[in-house]
């Protein structure tokens, strides 16, 4: 929503990105290199996408751009990984050249802080493909009404190293909460332990819908659960890279109103070795073919130009 994007601009001019994690495309873009007809022979002729894992909107969106890389004459496949926290570490150490990174975990691998124990000097931007929306969902039997309904619950993130699991624990910590167990799955198994009442709630951080969110509340009469507005006060305060926003009005079955929630940016981030030209391309044609990106996941509608702006 074009409210939540204004406050999140607002509030990432104060912070103190990485510098040289540049939105390459704009740059290029706005005062670089001029596109070109022909693929460069110092093209890597295969790549892999870091998403994470299946079920998860990154899993979807890494399919997206492998239509982007076609047509660009190199073959790209998507890889199942630990998600945000683990794609920075990956192309730290060139083995994977792109991937899918939330930006509150990007921040701290370029820093050094959080999650990371050195900084990730090799990461660079280039793309923000749209808001990831942190929310929960559970079974309507649990009688789960907000995030602070998980204290004392068995509840799961997704695996282990993502950007949902990163937030379940640290949001949990911040507002006092004391999870019965924290459980690491994939979001797919995620479901299922759910619909076998191993597990009472889920959360999540992705482009929406989510997948397993979407599958709970469709066949398994879940219900999504949001935050308190005094919660997302706190969150931003501590995590400016969180902000408050609303997950809007029937983004799932049975949710008529909408939901507090928080929001950063995902964004695709490659290794610094890349060739310019490179990148130039992907994001051309990525602006290009937005009606590829759609057919695969709803989220990319805000792939576009415009919003470039909110990526660091």
């Amino acid at each position: 929503p074009e409210d939540h994007h204004l406050k999140y601009k607002a509030k990432g001019d104060t912070m103190k990105g990485p510098k040289a994690a540049l939105a390459v495309c704009l740059f290029l873009l706005f005062g670089g290199l001029q596109a070109t007809d022909g693929f460069s022979a110092e093209w890597p002729k295969t790549v892999s996408i870091g998403t994470a894992s299946v079920g998860g909107t990154f899993y979807y969106v890494g399919g997206a751009f492998v239509k982007i890389f076609d047509k660009m004459g190199i073959r790209a496949t998507v890889e199942v990984t630990g998600g945000s926290v683990h794609n920075p570490k990956l192309i730290q150490s060139k083995q994977i050249l792109f991937a899918t990174i939330a930006q509150g975990s990007a921040y701290e691998a370029w820093t050094g802080t959080g999650w990371a124990k050195q900084k990730h000097d090799n990461l660079r931007s280039v793309l923000a493909i749209f808001p990831s929306y942190g929310h929960g969902v559970a079974l309507r039997k649990k009688n789960i009404a907000n995030f602070h309904d998980f204290n004392g619950k068995v509840v799961s993130g997704g695996p282990p190293g993502g950007t949902s699991d990163m937030y379940l624990r640290n949001i949990g910590a911040l507002l006092g909460l004391k999870y019965s167990r924290v459980v690491t799955v994939p979001f797919s198994d995620t479901v299922n332990l759910m619909q076998d009442g191993m597990i009472d709630a889920a959360w999540n951080s992705g482009g929406i819908p989510h997948g397993a969110t979407n599958e709970v509340t469709s066949t398994l009469d879940g219900v999504v659960v949001g935050f308190r507005p005094e919660d997302l006060k706190k969150i931003e305060a501590k995590y400016p890279f969180l902000s408050p926003t609303e997950l809007p009005a029937n983004t799932y079955k049975n949710q008529p109103a909408p939901v507090p929630a928080t929001a950063d940016w995902s964004a695709i981030f490659t290794h610094k070795d890349v060739p310019d030209d490179l990148v130039y391309k992907f994001c051309e044609l990525t602006f290009a073919n937005q009606d590829l990106l759609l057919a695969t996941h709803k989220s990319l509608k805000d792939t576009t130009a415009a919003n470039q702006k909110f990526v660091s």
